[in-house]
């Protein structure tokens, strides 16, 4: 009651950047594709940086995949944006994203939601969409063609920029602080567009014609057939962590590579490795405490001798004609997959070079009295930095942490049209959880990395906090993010409420060949932490044994 009649007192002279107004009732929205990067509610300067990033860049990732054409590359109104924020959670909007992907074939579409946003069942309306098929077939065979050369450049280009600008804040004054949050801030719609036209458009379209190539019956072998191959990043930086624990390898080396890396990083509030290493010196030790842990060498034989045999057995099912089709969309669905992971790490750089600067800045704004805390800058949008320190600054920040401190009491449903139906988490807690005789019953959710594995659930919200987490355990959570990898080494299954075919933690599952679960939706609800569980990474079914 105290957050809400602060905010009510503050709004007329305190905007919250947290809540896009006035979108009527019609707009299917998704949270689930934006909440693998940004986990919960946002604090404003992170959201302004994601902002910046899709709203400079407009359409700019669909017209390079040949999905919009030129007149479309600026947004026409709220609409056609598709992404925004509604009561301090990050959204996709739905329809806006599928008038361009439809354009591909509307089995694209479908697939996207399917794949991408955990095949979404709430129906709303549509934007009608032309078909550019023909156009979008040529521009991604070209982009496959050239597409690694300009990635590849970005990536080396943003490796030295992020460790130059992490290395220049441990001196800089607040000048050359902010300075470097307002580069990190134009580098960044240039850096979306790279990575999301070629990694997640360019990959929705080219995994939706593998999925038409494979026929129905053999859909059970997508989860072994469809593979990142080697060089996957955070298969490489989990490789990294087993050699620094094997002591191949030193935590400083280690840092300079992937020092970007931590617990939701996408947050640009949160500590990257780079600043706290606490649990990256947990996960080494739980490495070296167990000497028979993988190998990721062996790791990857394994999941090699996966895919042979999915393929072996696929094709005695399809002609040789469609088989050399197949191949050919795989191959490219395995490059793309690398691609999408590369994008992603550099906007996680461009998120940590935030970090820093931001970080820095709001050292010597405390300093100096002007706001309480150095993390106060978070609250703070781009502009408001830049002219910081300015009147009513403490009331901005005060007013804003109370507003996001509600927001996170919120519970929004993943998916929804219109206005979100509120709720407590707490009371949204004791609606899913007050009939205790469903928690021993099976849970379903789609199987999207192969095998079965039974053992101890751990309900587990934050990566920093899983103590108790052993190896073998079953890794139950909501969503993860690249900071959660080295967790999935040690665990012998894993569970999540969203997700896809092509989500995060799909992806690093089916790498480390760990059976994986996902778009469960009430997974952490239904599932009793210490339950014994039995998982199948292919059928999506999760038997729990709460007597067990």
């Amino acid at each position: 009651m105290v957050t809400s009649q602060l905010a009510m007192r503050s709004e007329d002279f305190v905007d919250d950047p947290l809540h896009v107004s006035g979108w009527g009732e019609n707009v299917r929205w998704s949270r689930v594709n934006l909440g693998e990067f940004i986990v919960g509610v946002p604090t404003p300067l992170t959201w302004d940086l994601w902002d910046t990033g899709t709203r400079n860049s407009g359409h700019e990732i669909y017209y390079r995949m040949g999905l919009a054409k030129r007149s479309e590359l600026a947004p026409r109104g709220k609409l056609e944006a598709t992404t925004s924020i509604l009561n301090g959670w990050p959204v996709c909007n739905v329809a806006a994203m599928r008038k361009f992907i439809d354009r591909a074939g509307k089995d694209a579409g479908d697939s996207f939601e399917r794949n991408m946003l955990g095949d979404l069942t709430i129906e709303g309306p549509s934007i009608a969409s032309e078909n550019r098929r023909f156009v979008s077939t040529i521009k991604t065979a070209y982009m496959l063609w050239v597409y690694q050369k300009e990635l590849d450049a970005m990536v080396a280009d943003i490796e030295v920029w992020w460790r130059t600008s992490t290395r220049r804040v441990e001196s800089a004054s607040f000048e050359e602080a902010i300075s470097i949050v307002d580069d990190a801030f134009s580098k960044y719609p240039s850096i979306c567009v790279t990575a999301g036209s070629g990694g997640t458009i360019g990959g929705q379209i080219v995994f939706s014609a593998l999925e038409k190539a494979i026929p129905k019956s053999c859909h059970h072998l997508m989860t072994r057939l469809v593979s990142a191959g080697e060089g996957l990043v955070e298969s490489k930086m989990i490789e990294a962590l087993w050699r620094v624990s094997r002591n191949q390898l030193s935590t400083i080396t280690f840092l300079e590579t992937y020092g970007f890396y931590g617990n939701n990083v996408g947050e640009c509030a949160n500590h990257s490795w780079r600043e706290d290493q606490t649990v990256l010196k947990r996960t080494i030790e739980s490495y070296q405490s167990d000497p028979g842990l993988f190998d990721p060498a062996e790791r990857q034989t394994h999941r090699q001798n996966q895919t042979s045999a999915a393929l072996s057995e696929l094709r005695e099912q399809v002609s040789a004609s469609r088989m050399r089709w197949i191949n050919l969309l795989l191959k490219n669905t395995e490059k793309i997959t690398r691609w999408r992971e590369d994008g992603k790490t550099c906007t996680l750089m461009v998120h940590d070079a935030v970090r820093a600067g931001a970080r820095a800045a709001g050292k010597a704004l405390a300093q100096a009295g002007h706001i309480e805390d150095p993390d106060d800058t978070f609250y703070l949008t781009r502009e408001e930095l830049l002219g910081a320190p300015f009147p009513n600054l403490k009331e901005t920040v005060l007013f804003r942490r109370a507003r996001r401190t509600f927001y996170e009491k919120l519970e929004i449903p993943e998916a929804f049209v219109g206005s979100p139906p509120l709720k407590t988490q707490n009371a949204y807690e004791n609606v899913a959880c007050i009939d205790n005789t469903e928690r021993d019953q099976p849970v379903q959710g789609v199987g999207v990395s192969p095998g079965s594995a039974s053992g101890v659930a751990r309900i587990v919200s934050d990566p920093n906090q899983c103590d108790q987490f052993e190896r073998g355990d079953i890794l139950v959570c909501r969503n993860t993010d690249p900071s959660w990898a080295p967790i999935f080494t040690l665990a012998g299954g894993i569970v999540t409420d969203m997700g896809g075919m092509l989500s995060h933690g799909a992806i690093i599952a089916r790498e480390l060949s760990v059976p994986c679960v996902v778009n469960t939706k009430v997974g952490t609800k239904t599932i009793q932490d210490g339950a014994w569980v039995h998982i199948d990474g292919t059928t999506g079914q999760i038997n729990v044994d709460v007597n067990a």
